[in-house]
């Protein structure tokens, strides 16, 4: 993922003409026997993200943080970087990954180009062998959706296949509207960058 992306007009009206959808629920129902020492020692739920094709997938790369108050204030989560998405700090000293995105919701929540920009970031991250913990205040709507934009820069995927996975090992996310129509929009960005790039390399 190149960025900032670059778009012609076409794909810049097909990505004004998403609409609105109620966000899909793909929930499981047995939680992964795993989970709760994850979340103890890296402070979220591990998200698998397969950083190469034909390679197998990474569990121990991205995590999905519970809500602000579960995360606690006790010791800092043995991650790289934290990205810290909610309107409050963390109580730990910023390390050199430690992001610091006070993102909002509703209205004022994130824009498919906000949300590229963030992804962007993160995808740098992960791609350069950090941990990742990703967390807002609920756990819920605004760092899961920056998740699944990260399992879609990575891997190619639409934004459909991303939350099926990100709720299904993290049963909690449920991206709201506007962000459920950012993802999607997001998904038409990616392919058409990622459609131009490879004509250039033709």
């Amino acid at each position: 993922m190149t960025f900032p992306l670059i778009l012609n007009e076409t794909t810049r009206a097909q990505i004004a003409a998403v609409r609105y959808e109620r966000t899909p629920v793909y929930a499981a129902t047995v939680v992964h026997p795993w989970r709760p020492w994850h979340m103890r020692v890296f402070g979220g739920s591990p998200i698998p993200v397969r950083l190469d094709p034909a390679g197998p997938f990474c569990r121990t790369r991205l995590y999905l943080g519970p809500s602000r108050a579960e995360l606690g204030d006790a010791h800092r989560p043995a991650v790289d970087g934290i990205v810290n998405l909610c309107e409050l700090n963390d109580p730990w000293p910023l390390s050199a990954d430690d992001r610091r995105w006070p993102r909002g919701e509703g209205a004022q929540g994130y824009t498919w180009e906000a949300l590229a920009a963030d992804t962007h970031g993160v995808v740098a991250l992960v791609r350069a062998g950090r941990t990742v913990l990703i967390h807002c205040m609920a756990g819920v709507n605004r760092s899961a959706t920056l998740t699944c934009a990260v399992l879609m820069a990575v891997e190619g995927i639409g934004a459909d296949a991303a939350l099926r996975r990100v709720q299904r090992f993290h049963q909690p996310a449920r991206p709201e509207e506007r962000h459920w129509q950012a993802l999607r929009q997001l998904e038409l960005a990616l392919a058409a960058a990622h459609g131009a790039s490879a004509d250039e390399q033709m």
